[in-house]
């Protein structure tokens, strides 16, 4: 079973370091791990995918990240609570005759060709690790070349304000922005 969470993070050296520790002690297996500059400024939304985490030690694993002291803020994040989507690269080569196809299928999945070329083409889709696992399934037949998934990323559906400074104790504002 797969657990998302999502945290917010200081932009300092090492924070991710210490949120891999505290899965790696635990032998949790990280499966995906996305980290990008968020609305805040200072901070980074972290999405965090690990494997094999029982239900009853998901909330665990909240408060574990919590006590870190670059963490802002975490959520566990389900389809129920958030919006969780992952992105797919995937270079082809079809035969000629399945071009069209692939373009055909572009259309259904609601993905678009990057590139088109002689030799291969580009593809690009977004949706659920559901959606992303049949893409993958019905590409196969068009001669994978290359493919990147990109883990998976989640916002929350409840519009909220988040109350917690992203300074530090005896930090400014002006110093994270350093």
């Amino acid at each position: 079973m797969k657990t998302t969470y999502v945290a917010l993070v200081r932009d300092t050296a090492g924070v991710l370091n210490q949120i891999v520790n505290q899965f790696r002690k635990r032998n949790i297996n990280i499966e995906s791990l996305t980290v990008a500059q968020c609305e805040k400024p200072g901070l980074s939304r972290t999405t965090i995918v690990a494997n094999d985490i029982e239900p009853s030690r998901q909330d665990f694993f909240v408060h574990i990240l919590m006590n870190l002291v670059n963490v802002v803020e975490v959520e566990l994040a389900s389809d129920s609570s958030h919006i969780v989507r992952e992105n797919v690269l995937a270079k082809i080569d079809p035969p000629p005759k399945k071009r069209k196809e692939v373009k055909e299928l572009a259309h259904k999945s609601q993905g678009r060709l990057l590139r088109n070329g002689s030799s291969s083409m580009v593809f690009e889709a977004a949706g659920t690790a559901k959606e992303m696992d049949k893409l993958v399934g019905d590409l196969e037949p068009f001669n994978i070349i290359e493919l990147v998934r990109s883990g998976r990323v989640a916002i929350s559906k409840q519009g909220k304000d988040l109350t917690l400074s992203p300074t530090g104790p005896g930090e400014s504002q002006d110093e994270l922005s350093r």
